[in-house]
C-alpha cells in the first residue's frame, strides 16, 4: 500500500502511532540497560556519557555551519544529533553474539548510549532556551472553511502577485505558508494567509483542498513543490494545479506528475527583458519567439523521456544543434 496511490492518506493515519512505538521502544531500551552498573560506577559512567555528547557536539556543529545552517538551526540539529544512536545496540548485540567484545563492555556501552539518549529533551529544552527568540515555534493555524476556494501554496513572492490579482478580482482564496516570519510580515500588509504545510495532506484537506476550484503551487523548495503536487494529484485528481517551477527539470517533472500548467518563475520575465533588448540593438524580435517556439518544442520531447538519462541527455544535445540550424537558415534568408 505504501507504494499505491493511497500512500499519501496511508502516512496520515499512521502519523498518531508512531509515538506510541516511539514509547515502546524506549520502554525496551529501558529494560536492556544494567542500571546497576551506573550504580556501582557513576562516574565512570557519567564522565563517558558526557564525553560521547560533547564529541558529537563539537563534531557536528562546524559541520552544519559549513553546510549553510545559521547558529541557531545548527546548534538545535546538532542537540537532536548529540544521542547516541539506536543502531548502536544493534552493533553491539552482534559484536557480543560474535565474541568480538566482551560482555562488559557492551553493558557499559548500552548504558552510555541510554544515559545520551536521556540527556536530548534537557539539552533541547536548554538550547530553545538560550536560542529564545531567533526564531518562532508555534501551532500551525485552524483552516477556514470556504466554498469552492483557490488554494495558493507558498505566499513568498510568486504567491503574493497571484494573490494581489485574484483581490482585485474579488475572488477569495486560501494562502498556506510554512514560514512563520513571512505569514505575519505579510499579514502586516493586510492580506489573510495562513501558517501550515501545505506537503501535509491534513492540512490540504483543513483547507479546503478536495472542493477547491484550483490550487497554486508556489512554494520555492523544489523538493515540497513536488511532493504537494504528487499528493494532490494522486488524492484529488479532478482538482485543477497550476505550478511555478524553479528550473527546466523541475518543469519537466511537474508536468510528468500531471500539474496542467506549469511556469518557470524566470521564463517569462527573461524573455520579455531579451525582446527589448533586441528592440534596443535593433535585431529582429522574431528571432526571440522562435526560440521559446522551439523552446517549448524540446520541453516536450525531453518529457518524454524523462525516465531515460540516456535519451534525455542526447535530446538536450540535439535541440541545441537544430537551434543553432534554425538561426543559421534565418540568417541566411535574411
Amino acid at each position: 500500500v505504501a507504494d499505491s496511490e493511497y500512500r499519501h492518506q496511508l502516512e496520515t493515519d499512521v502519523m498518531p502511532f508512531k509515538g506510541l512505538l516511539l514509547g515502546l521502544f524506549f520502554i525496551a531500551v529501558g529494560m536492556s540497560a544494567n542500571v546497576s552498573l551506573l550504580l556501582a560506577s557513576p562516574v565512570l559512567v557519567v564522565l563517558l556519557t558526557l564525553a560521547l555528547v560533547a564529541i558529537k557536539l563539537l563534531t557536528f556543529f562546524p559541520v552544519l555551519r559549513l553546510l549553510g545552517y545559521n547558529n541557531a538551526d545548527a546548534w538545535r540539529t546538532t542537540t537532536l544529533l548529540s544521542q547516541g544512536g539506536e543502531f548502536a545496540f544493534v552493533l553491539l548485540t552482534t559484536a557480543l553474539t560474535s565474541a568480538l567484545v566482551e560482555a562488559a563492555v557492551v553493558e557499559l556501552a548500552v548504558l552510555v548510549v541510554t544515559l545520551s539518549m536521556a540527556t536530548t529533551p534537557f539539552l533541547m529544552l536548554l538550547a530553545n532556551k538560550l536560542l529564545e527568540g531567533s526564531a518562532e515555534q508555534r501551532d500551525y493555524d485552524e483552516m477556514p472553511d470556504a466554498e469552492d476556494p483557490v488554494i495558493i501554496a507558498g505566499f513568498g513572492r510568486f504567491g503574493q502577485i497571484v494573490g494581489r490579482v485574484l483581490t482585485a478580482q474579488r475572488c477569495a482564496f486560501t494562502a498556506l505558508d510554512v514560514n512563520p516570519g513571512q505569514v505575519d510580515f505579510v499579514r502586516d500588509f493586510g492580506n489573510e494567509v495562513f501558517y501550515g504545510d501545505a506537503t501535509r495532506l491534513d492540512l490540504l484537506n483543513s483547507a479546503g483542498a478536495k472542493h477547491a476550484r484550483a490550487i497554486v503551487i508556489a512554494v520555492d523548495d523544489v523538493a515540497a513543490s513536488t511532493r504537494i503536487a504528487e499528493t494532490l494529484r494522486e488524492t484529488y485528481p479532478d482538482v485543477p494545479l497550476l505550478a511555478r517551477a524553479r528550473n527546466r527539470q523541475h518543469e519537466i517533472k511537474l508536468r510528468d506528475i500531471g500539474v496542467h500548467y506549469v511556469v518557470r518563475e524566470t521564463l517569462l520575465s527573461s524573455m520579455d527583458l531579451t525582446r527589448e533588448l533586441f528592440r534596443t540593438l535593433q535585431l529582429d524580435v522574431a528571432a526571440v519567439d522562435a526560440f521559446a517556439e522551439h523552446d517549448k518544442e524540446t520541453l516536450a520531447r525531453q518529457a518524454a523521456v524523462l525516465h531515460d538519462p540516456q535519451a534525455y541527455r542526447q535530446t538536450t544535445i540535439d535541440a541545441s544543434a537544430e537551434l543553432r540550424e534554425l538561426f543559421m537558415d534565418d540568417k541566411t534568408t535574411a
